[in-house]
Order: C-alpha cells, then sequence, then structure tokens
C-alpha cells in the first residue's frame, strides 16, 4: 500500500515508526489529548530544545467521530506496550570485548 507523498517525499511506503504513531494517537478513538510531549532544552546547549513523551497526559473526550472503537484501542495500546523492546544499556569497560563466537570455541576445547 503506498500513501501520498508529503513534505520530502523520500519514503512513498509506511515505514513501522509511522504505523506506530497512527496506533498510539488517541484521536482515532474519539479522544484529545492534552500535554502528551513536552519541549525540554536539551543540556549543554543554548537554543535547542527536543520533544520528550510524557507517561501522564489528560485524555479528554473529542466532539470528533471515533474511527477505531475504544476498547480495540485500549487493546493496541496493550499490544504495544506488551511487545515494546526494552533495550538495557550494559556499561563495559574499555578492554572488555564480546566476542559472539567464543562459546563454541570453549565447548569445541572443551
Amino acid at each position: 500500500m503506498r500513501k501520498i507523498a508529503r513534505q520530502n517525499g523520500k519514503n512513498p511506503l509506511f515505514d513501522a515508526a509511522l504505523i506506530r504513531r497512527i496506533i498510539k494517537n488517541p484521536v482515532y478513538c474519539g479522544k484529545i489529548a492534552y500535554g502528551r510531549r513536552k519541549t525540554e532544552k536539551v543540556h549543554g546547549t543554548r537554543n535547542d530544545y527536543h520533544l520528550v513523551e510524557q507517561e501522564d497526559y489528560l485524555l479528554a473526550d473529542g466532539l470528533h467521530e471515533a474511527i477505531v472503537p475504544e476498547d480495540v484501542w485500549n487493546v493496541a495500546q496493550e499490544k504495544i506496550e506488551r511487545y515494546a523492546k526494552k533495550y538495557e544499556h550494559v556499561n563495559k569497560q574499555k578492554n572488555e570485548k564480546v566476542h559472539m563466537l567464543s562459546v563454541i570455541i570453549d565447548n569445541i576445547s572443551d
């Protein structure tokens, strides 16, 4: 399925990030969200800011008609949270290296 090319028009297809933003948008279930994102200053810069998504925000009924029923939207939100990949940052020393095949070599030498 192709989308209408807008702005820079580089990607004519729906990518995963766009689908995720659409699924997370409460407008499709007839709601309006207040305070979903907040601009925060980038530390160490003078005039740079970036958007940060907030956990707690106000969700109110909108005057528009819902495209997706609210119960289906809630199930989609639960599914997104359940299948979201959580990456754990591991601090390694500069002299530590991880070799993926070292387990096989250790098994052969034993």
